[in-house]
């Protein structure tokens, strides 16, 4: 299922396509290559290995991953934060 995200303040719009284990492996290739040692580190690289692992069908502003550490600290952590929730919930084992 496609997730959206939206904070008109920030001027921020996203959407994440419904995601297969093969998305799931792309990011993790992708964020195996960041540094992750402080908390705005591992934000910035929740961004970029999303970005690289083709998860966003839709993001405003548009964004590549090498654009991430240029952008407001408070868009980025939004589309971590987003990208950490995702990535949560898909891969959480329902109850029986």
């Amino acid at each position: 299922m496609e997730v959206s995200i939206q904070h008109k303040k920030l001027g921020v719009k996203a959407t994440v396509k419904t995601l297969q284990q093969r998305d799931l492996e792309a990011f993790g290739a992708a964020i195996a290559k960041e540094d992750l040692g402080s908390a705005s580190q591992r934000v910035g690289a929740n961004v970029r290995a999303a970005l690289q692992a083709g998860w966003f069908i839709e993001l405003e502003p548009a964004l590549t991953a090498d654009q991430v550490v240029s952008q407001p600290p408070a868009v980025i952590r939004l589309l971590g934060g987003f990208v950490e929730t995702i990535y949560r919930e898909v891969t959480e084992i329902p109850p029986e």
